[in-house]
């Protein structure tokens, strides 16, 4: 891999980041604001249903966060593009589409059929 693909690579990277932290904070203030102790039965449903999905959101954006923040990081390393499966080169096409992958697209489909 190029100095220029690993520059285009951690930018981004750094922009996911950016744009998943901003998400989790929008996320996390808006938790407090969401009413499930309401006295109509429905508007308690439909808060405590819209309090679940938003920490389900978060909790998925946190596992990217890791992903992303372990991809930047390991970005310097000579291991960085390898698939962690086969130990083949991930294609930079791939690893522009999805810059914190871990596997080439032949080892991804292969674990998502299994």
């Amino acid at each position: 891999m190029t100095a220029n693909q690993r520059s285009r690579l951690r930018a981004a990277l750094q922009r996911r980041i950016e744009d998943v932290r901003k998400s989790l904070q929008n996320a996390e203030s808006q938790l407090p604001t969401i009413e499930v102790a309401l006295p109509d039965a429905m508007d308690r449903a439909a808060g405590s249903y819209e309090k679940e999905m938003l920490l389900e959101k978060t909790g998925k954006d946190r596992k990217l966060l890791q992903h992303l923040l372990r991809a930047l990081a390991s970005l310097d390393e000579e291991s960085f593009g390898e698939c962690v499966v086969c130990g083949e080169e991930i294609t930079f096409k791939r690893l522009e589409a999805v810059p914190w992958t871990r596997y080439c697209i032949k080892c991804q489909q292969r674990l998502e059929h299994s």
